[in-house]
């Protein structure tokens, strides 16, 4: 994940703040997106992954929610579930502005999975 110089301090408002969003307004997709976020760079994988489900949920065909929810996945060692992520962001738009880095970080959870023929296909 990027790094900003956030700190964890910084990082916790923030997620005050984020929580107040998505009570204030929760059929908003962007406010889960924005509290999923946080919790991501915070380490919390399974409430960054319930918050980008919720982004799913209010927005199907949001790519970039499937792709963060995959990354999240992968970084707490769901390699699987992150394939399965990023094949289904691939399947909504495989030529997508996204679709290049989606390819890549589905070809690097095969990697982690020993697998490094599925890693260079492209479907």
């Amino acid at each position: 994940m990027l790094k900003l110089g956030i700190t964890r301090e910084e990082l916790e408002n923030l997620l005050v703040e984020s929580n107040r969003e998505v009570k204030l307004n929760p059929n908003n997709a962007d406010a889960y997106l924005g509290r999923a976020m946080v919790r991501h760079a915070l380490k919390d994988y399974t409430g960054a992954i319930a918050d980008y489900n919720q982004v799913t949920k209010l927005r199907p065909k949001d790519v970039s929610a499937y792709s963060n929810r995959a990354n999240a996945r992968a970084e707490s060692g769901d390699h699987k579930g992150a394939i399965a992520e990023r094949t289904a962001a691939l399947k909504m738009d495989p030529n997508g502005v996204l679709s290049l880095f989606i390819y890549n970080d589905r070809g690097l959870s095969y990697l982690a999975l020993g697998n490094p023929k599925s890693a260079i296909a492209k479907r």
